[in-house]
């Protein structure tokens, strides 16, 4: 590992020395879907959800069908489901669920003719997901509520959560400085950001911004004494010319 540079700087941004060889809501179930194949004989489901006690639910009007259009996976590695516009309706509802035929929970409602996409923010990486649309129609009192979309599924990319810690150093020269560890995580590339008390965070700019398996080590030096430094980073994945982004990690805070 490299000591950090002896000459002080003026700049209140934290100097990044090389790194070192060695490198790291709650939603209650409503009710499960019905089948993927219905039968003649399948009981129709109830309202999985009520608005309020003045809607009366009424099952499975086939004017309100639903139909999913894709599940695709944006740069922050969140599920973005897009579904086809139904005429009738004045609302959707989305399911979740880990399994095709079951065990989906309501998880988004959207009262609007004119939203027809949701991106699903509350998911994990290297997860399979299946997704469920729901039409609805309201009228005063009555809620008409159509079938349930076929299940459509996706599956988010090795990207979880970096865990970090710092801890200050010292050199041999008595030049103190701060040592962030990349403990855990997944990815080829990091971005480190800082912040100097409330201020606004600032990406670092670091000499190397690759990682390796096992643990990573960046050496910073931080120019304004006496003042909190608070960092947190997150990790990239790149995938077909893409770059896909971790869930920003825990935030640490030293004294510069």
């Amino acid at each position: 590992m490299e000591s950090p540079s002896p000459t002080p700087t003026a700049s209140s941004e934290p100097i990044v020395e090389s790194p070192s060889p060695t490198p790291t809501a709650s939603v209650k179930p409503i009710v499960e879907s019905p089948s993927s194949t219905p039968t003649a004989s399948s009981t129709p489901v109830q309202s999985p959800m009520v608005i309020s006690d003045s809607l009366i639910p009424i099952v499975d009007d086939e004017n309100l069908d639903g139909k999913i259009v894709s599940v695709k996976i944006n740069k922050n590695n969140a599920p973005v489901i897009k579904w086809q516009k139904n005429s009738y309706a004045t609302g959707y509802q989305i399911y979740r669920s880990r399994k095709k035929a079951s065990g989906y929970l309501l998880i988004k409602e959207i009262n609007s003719q004119q939203s027809f996409q949701f991106v699903d923010k509350k998911t994990s990486g290297n997860k399979k997901y299946y997704y469920r649309v729901r039409c609805f129609q309201d009228k005063g009192i009555q809620r008409t509520l159509g079938e349930f979309s076929e299940p459509v599924s996706v599956k988010t990319y090795n990207l979880k959560r970096p865990k970090i810690r710092v801890r200050r150093r010292i050199t041999a020269n008595r030049i103190p400085y701060v040592e962030l560890s990349l403990k855990k995580y997944a990815g080829t590339k990091v971005q480190v950001y800082y912040r100097i008390g409330k201020g606004k965070y600032r990406k670092l700019k670091l000499k190397s911004n690759s990682i390796r398996k096992n643990r990573r080590r960046f050496n910073i030096r931080c120019a304004k004494k006496k003042r909190i430094y608070y960092f947190k980073v997150r990790t990239i994945l790149r995938k077909k010319k893409k770059s896909y982004y971790s869930k920003y990690s825990n935030i640490v805070k030293v004294r510069g």
